[in-house]
C-alpha cells in the first residue's frame, strides 16, 4: 500500500512539473491538469482506504477487549459462587452420633446438593 502511494506521488510531482513548464492555453495543459486531478483522487480514495482498515482494526481490537472482560467477568462470578456454595456446605456439615446433618440450613443445602434420586 505504501509504494502504490509513493508512486502516486512520485506520478503528482512529475505531472505538477510538466505543468510548471508549458503555456495556460496549450492543450496538453488541459490534459495534464485532468491527469493531475486523477491522481490526486486516488490519492485521497488510497488515504479514505487507510483510514477505513485502521477504523476496522480499532473495533476489532475494542471487540475482543470487551469479549475478554465479558469471560474475566463470566468466570469470576462462576469462581466466587462456587466457592460461596462449597464454604457453605463444609461449614453446615456437622453431624451428630446418628450421622444426620444437625442444622436446619445444613439439611437445606444438603438437600439441595444431593439428588432425590438416592431416596426411595
Amino acid at each position: 500500500m505504501e509504494k502504490i502511494k509513493q508512486t502516486l506521488w512520485k506520478d503528482y510531482n512529475d505531472v505538477s512539473e510538466q505543468i510548471d513548464e508549458l503555456n495556460v492555453g496549450d492543450e496538453r495543459y488541459k490534459l495534464l491538469l485532468e491527469e493531475k486531478d486523477k491522481i490526486r483522487n486516488e490519492l485521497i480514495k488510497l488515504e479514505e482506504a487507510n483510514m477505513e482498515t485502521k477504523l476496522k482494526e480499532g473495533q476489532i481490537e475494542a471487540d475482543n477487549n470487551k469479549e475478554k472482560i465479558r469471560n474475566a467477568i463470566t468466570i469470576g462470578t462462576f469462581a466466587i459462587t462456587t466457592s460461596v456454595s462449597l464454604y457453605a456446605i463444609i461449614k453446615t456439615f456437622k453431624f451428630d452420633t446418628d450421622s444426620t446433618v444437625t442444622s436446619t440450613l445444613g439439611r437445606g443445602i444438603l438437600n439441595g446438593v444431593v439428588p432425590k434420586m438416592f431416596k426411595k
